[in-house]
């Protein structure tokens, strides 16, 4: 690489995260088909791994499913106390904040759910302008 190439490269953006959480198992097909307003080539889906990438403009959205992760016993409980079926780690680039605030209003109204923090309880809970 030459040291051109190095002083044109990009500081690295903040990378946010947060879970998505709701109330029925709901694949990433679904989720993608509530996002009728995305063009179709922003969307790719991995159904194999329940994985949903979005393009956006500053960079990727990523829902990938936890539940593979979640069995334990004290997840478990939580999970059924919050009536929660289906759980997804979002990570997006800041500058992408509002069209991620777009994407979950419009996945929130269509499927239901809430944001949450990734923390052992989930909380705090998140509103979606927070993101």
């Amino acid at each position: 690489m030459d040291s051109g190439a190095a002083k044109a490269a990009p500081k690295q953006e903040e990378v946010l995260n947060f879970l998505y959480m709701l109330p029925e198992d709901t694949d990433v097909r679904r989720l993608s088909e509530a996002l009728d307003f995305m063009a179709e080539k922003a969307i790719e889906i991995w159904t194999e791994i329940n994985l949903m990438e979005l393009t956006l403009k500053g960079g990727a959205m990523t829902f990938e499913d936890l539940m593979p992760d979640m069995q334990g016993e004290a997840d478990g409980k939580l999970l059924d106390e919050l009536k929660v079926k289906q759980v997804y780690a979002c990570d997006y680039e800041a500058r992408d904040r509002e069209e991620v605030r777009r994407i979950m209003e419009a996945l929130t109204k269509k499927l239901g759910g809430f944001a949450a923090s990734d923390t052992e309880d989930f909380r705090p809970f998140l509103q979606i302008g927070e993101l």
